[in-house]
C-alpha cells in the first residue's frame, strides 16, 4: 500500500499543478491586456516642455520658441490645454521704407488655450487635435538710419492673438514619459498667418 507520505506528496503535487494550470491563462490574459492598453489610458494630467519654431511673415518671421504647457483630461478623449510660448532672439525684417529704416520683432510671448481631443492609434501612439484661442504681445523693433545696430527703438505690440488649431502625434516611451510632435497654426496672428512646428517632452500623471 502507498504510505501516507507518498499520498501527501502526490496531493501536494496535484495541487501545485492545478494552481499553475489555472494561473497561467490569467497571467497570459493580463500580459495581453497590458500590451493592448491605449497610449493615453489613465492619463489625467500632462506636463509638457519643449521647443518650437515660429514661421510668420513680416517682423516676427523665423524665430525659435520655448514651449511650456499643461493638459487636464477630464475623460479618456477630451481635455483642455494651456500653453505658454516665448520666442528667443530677434528678427530684423527685410523692409526698407526708402530712408533706410528697418523693422523687426523679438520676445513674442503668448498664452494658448485649446480644447483637446485624443485618440489611440496603437498601444504606444496617439493623435491629439486641438482648437482654441491665443493672446499675447511682442517687442516691435525699429532700426533708424545711422543708429547703432544693437540699439533699436523698442515698442511693445500687445493684443496679438486669434484662433489656433493644433495637430500632435504622441509616442509612449515609459509608463509616465512620452514625446509629442506636430504643429500649431495661427490663421490671424497679428493679422498674419503663422505656423509653429513643436516637439514636446511629456510627463503624465
Amino acid at each position: 500500500m502507498m504510505g501516507w507520505g507518498c499520498v501527501s506528496r502526490a496531493a501536494a503535487t496535484c495541487a501545485a499543478l492545478t494552481v499553475i494550470a489555472i494561473s497561467t491563462p490569467v497571467r497570459a490574459q493580463e500580459s495581453d491586456t497590458a500590451r493592448t492598453v491605449p497610449a493615453q489610458s489613465g492619463d489625467v494630467l500632462e506636463l509638457q516642455f519643449g521647443g518650437g519654431y515660429l514661421f510668420r511673415d513680416a517682423d516676427l518671421a523665423s524665430l525659435p520658441s520655448v514651449e511650456l504647457g499643461v493638459v487636464l483630461w477630464w475623460s479618456q478623449s477630451w481635455g483642455f490645454s494651456l500653453r505658454r510660448s516665448t520666442t528667443i532672439g530677434e528678427h530684423m525684417a527685410s523692409y526698407d521704407y526708402g530712408d533706410g529704416t528697418r523693422t523687426g520683432g523679438r520676445s513674442f510671448r503668448h498664452w494658448t488655450g485649446t480644447l483637446r481631443y485624443r485618440r489611440a492609434l496603437s498601444p504606444t501612439l496617439e493623435l491629439n487635435l486641438g482648437a482654441g484661442l491665443t493672446t499675447g504681445a511682442y517687442d516691435h523693433l525699429t532700426w533708424h538710419p545711422g543708429g547703432r545696430p544693437d540699439s533699436p527703438e523698442v515698442r511693445t505690440q500687445g493684443g496679438v492673438g486669434g484662433p489656433v488649431g493644433e495637430v500632435l502625434v504622441g509616442r509612449r516611451l515609459a509608463p509616465r514619459l512620452s514625446v509629442k510632435a506636430g504643429f500649431a497654426v495661427y490663421p490671424f496672428l497679428g493679422e498674419r498667418t503663422a505656423l509653429v512646428p513643436v516637439a514636446l517632452g511629456v510627463v503624465s500623471f
